[in-house]
């Protein structure tokens, strides 16, 4: 799980379009902080904000999947990708469900995986 807040920052048409930092931070390891830079229209919400971080995530693991189970070149997987992204691109709600479950997903594989080997965790 993370906390998350933006910091607003300067752009050239502030009325019209807008520019944030997005900063998440681990609530388990407040050391762990990542950074975005976001682009939006001034009305953009912190939520909204998230949920389209959250939404690289996922095409970031397509480019992993693709690379390795096609043999495909890192342009032709942005190729392919680019225009199955546009095909479907999916509401806000779907994203946060996909993102929620396969949180919860990656904390119960990480726990099996130190329980089969007879460890804890590290927190």
């Amino acid at each position: 799980m993370y906390d998350w807040a933006s910091l607003r920052t300067n752009s050239p048409e502030s009325d019209e379009y807008a520019r944030w930092v997005l900063i998440r931070r681990s609530v388990s390891d407040p050391t762990e902080v990542a950074y975005f830079a976001c682009g939006g229209r001034p009305d953009t919400t912190l939520r909204q904000l998230v949920l389209v971080a959250g939404a690289r995530w996922a095409i970031e693991d397509l480019f992993e999947l693709a690379k390795g189970d096609c043999g495909l070149d890192e342009y032709e997987v942005r190729k392919l990708l680019l225009k199955l992204v546009w095909a479907f691109v999916p509401d806000a709600e779907q994203v946060l469900a996909w993102s929620l479950g396969r949180q919860r997903h990656q904390h119960r594989a990480r726990e099996c995986h130190y329980r089969k080997r007879g460890g804890e965790p590290p927190d």
